[in-house]
């Protein structure tokens, strides 16, 4: 889904991308709190029958017991 303003339209994505550049552990005190994770994206799509693409989008993620399954 996008959504434009309030307005909800679904993407029909045509083409994408994802490539993970670091996965790391992160220890404080000895402990291992999190596993963090990033890279980059880009996709092409319609959305609302407009072509529109995203390109060298980057993302950082922190995975933890929080937010994942226990690993």
């Amino acid at each position: 889904m996008a959504k434009i303003d309030t307005t909800e339209y679904t993407a029909n994505i045509l083409s994408k991308e994802l490539y993970f550049k670091r996965i790391c552990n992160l220890f404080i005190n000895a402990e291992q709190v999190e596993v963090n994770i990033s890279g980059y994206f880009d996709f092409k799509a319609l959305i609302n029958n407009e072509p529109v693409t995203i390109s060298d989008g980057r993302f950082d993620v922190g995975i933890d017991d929080d937010n994942f399954y226990i690993y």
